[in-house]
């Protein structure tokens, strides 16, 4: 068993605020996110909130641990009904991964580790960098082997940030490989998951371009 003060660090990731304001920042930020990191595409980020379990745990779905968890685990975790019993489902959560870590780490400190981290360097307002796009990816697959800025010719696009991983990496948190490349861009006022402009939109902005 996890004892009683580590199970209650599994629920204190970042700052607390009201059961309201969580749903209401996560449904505003769930209708400009694109649904690339969704683990299944029956959930979105919308979806994943469970507003049931109290302020601690109410976003603990969203981010990387979508990925980690099963279809199955994510549908019991949207039909839990109080705080108690989403804290139970937490510590078993991790008890389930106890010897599935990295590094010689339990997949719950080697997680903790990296979430901290991703909070530190990819917060966005009122988004905690381990719920950003970018903290996703950190927080699955650790730190890419580069970053840099790529030149794209259409001036009309966002700068893109374009994350690296080695060919031969090792299987992230979810279980599987990162893809080679990984590219964000600014949109508003958060960086998420960069995949271009549809061919509908640069055959409509052929038709606009000015002479």
């Amino acid at each position: 068993m996890l004892s009683r003060e580590r199970s209650r660090t599994l629920t204190i990731w970042g700052p607390r605020q009201s059961t309201q304001a969580a749903v209401l920042t996560l449904v505003l930020s769930a209708s400009l996110a694109p649904p690339s990191l969704a683990q299944n595409d029956d959930f979105s980020r919308r979806d994943l909130i469970q507003p049931f379990v109290g302020d601690e745990l109410s976003q603990w779905m969203i981010g990387a641990i979508s990925h980690i968890a099963t279809e199955a685990e994510a549908r019991r975790f949207q039909a839990l009904r109080s705080e108690e019993e989403g804290r139970a489902f937490v510590e078993e959560f991790w008890q389930a991964r106890e010897k599935s870590g990295r590094d010689g780490l339990p997949l719950f400190d080697l997680f903790e580790t990296r979430a901290l981290e991703a909070d530190d360097r990819y917060t966005e307002g009122h988004i905690l960098g381990r719920r950003t796009d970018r903290g996703t990816v950190y927080v699955l697959y650790g730190q890419p082997e580069t970053t840099e800025y790529e030149e794209l010719r259409d001036i009309t696009e966002p700068d893109v940030e374009m994350w690296t991983y080695p060919k031969k990496s090792e299987k992230g948190m979810d279980g599987k490989k990162p893809r080679r490349i990984y590219r964000f861009a600014r949109r508003g006022d958060v960086v998420r998951m960069y995949r271009g402009p549809s061919q509908d939109e640069l055959r409509r902005r052929a038709r606009t371009r000015p002479f």
